[in-house]
């Protein structure tokens, strides 16, 4: 089965239900047609996208997350299927697992910051800082952050700017794009799985955040920021200048990402589902050995410069 994160780039497009289909249509012609059940995610990044109430019910029927943009292409809400398939055995087992969940955090914080390394020698750049955070047996995630954030955005000609959630610059509102349909994605997937995103290995749930999501997206964030340096330094050196092309790209980029597991490639759409099945499987058997974390290779930057610039 062929998963697919749909990116609505197109303004005035209407979405219909045609057959367990969803149809793409423009001025009364179908660009478009993906069977719902192969559909995880739908990003309505342009303006004036029609669908009826029949359309989402669909949609959230076949557990597909809906993320919402503003004009600027900026998330700015998603709508989320009802939490209907929570195993009350992973669960119990999910919120009373102290000591378990203290080391599945620290085996998700290790891996974030050995990517982030990863990431950092990839583009060319100096990791040795972050390299010998991740081998400490103490984690100082903080710390290691900060001096990747540094070196990662020296390295596209910013090295003043900090990474925070309400930035407007240009570099962290791509992050916070690619971020976003992560979180969906993620949050999809570990209800799939039977857990409750609501209750965390780490990060704490207040307002309307997710901790388990957050917990999750961590190891993967590293691959969202080596997907916008390779965006600006070969397809768009000027930030913004056109925003459509960088969600095409990504679109792209969710497609082309592959991962070597049990001597198979499989697309990251589909590793984060298995992600999420270890995570369960980490609960159930109340260790850590079953939790899967996906690792930076060098073989994703090569998946990474696929795109052919089509939007």
């Amino acid at each position: 089965m062929s998963w697919h994160v749909l990116h609505i780039l197109t303004p005035d497009i209407h979405l219909k239900k045609y057959r367990g289909f969803l149809q793409c249509k423009k001025d009364g012609k179908t660009q478009q047609q993906i069977p719902l059940e192969d559909i995880k995610c739908v990003v309505l990044a342009a303006q004036g996208t029609i669908f009826s109430s029949k359309v989402l019910s669909a949609l959230l029927e076949h557990k597909v997350g809906i993320i919402h943009c503003d004009d600027r292409f900026v998330p700015c809400g998603m709508t989320m299927p009802i939490l209907e398939t929570i195993n009350p055995q992973i669960l119990e087992r999910q919120v009373l697992a102290k000591k378990l969940k203290d080391a599945l955090w620290q085996k998700i914080l290790r891996q974030k910051i050995e990517n982030q390394a990863t990431v950092l020698e990839l583009i060319g750049t100096d990791a040795e800082y972050v390299r010998e955070e991740s081998r400490k047996k103490l984690l100082n995630e903080s710390a290691a952050a900060r001096q990747y954030f540094r070196v990662f955005f020296g390295k596209l000609g910013e090295p003043t700017l900090t990474r925070r959630q309400d930035d407007d610059h240009q570099i962290n509102i791509m992050l916070n794009y690619g971020y976003t349909v992560l979180q969906a994605m993620i949050h999809r997937s570990l209800v799939a799985h039977g857990l409750n995103p609501v209750h965390g290995v780490h990060h704490i749930d207040r307002y309307q955040s997710h901790a388990l999501v957050y917990d999750m997206m961590e190891s993967w964030r590293p691959f969202l920021d080596l997907m916008v340096w390779v965006f600006l330094q070969y397809h768009q050196k000027e930030y913004f200048s056109d925003f459509k092309k960088y969600i095409a790209y990504s679109q792209s980029s969710w497609q082309s990402l592959h991962f070597d597991i049990c001597k198979k490639s499989i697309k990251m759409v589909n590793c984060v589902d298995f992600a999420s099945a270890s995570l369960s499987n980490s609960f159930s058997c109340q260790k850590i050995s079953p939790l899967w974390l996906p690792a930076v290779e060098s073989s994703h930057l090569q998946d990474l410069l696929k795109w052919d610039g089509v939007l």
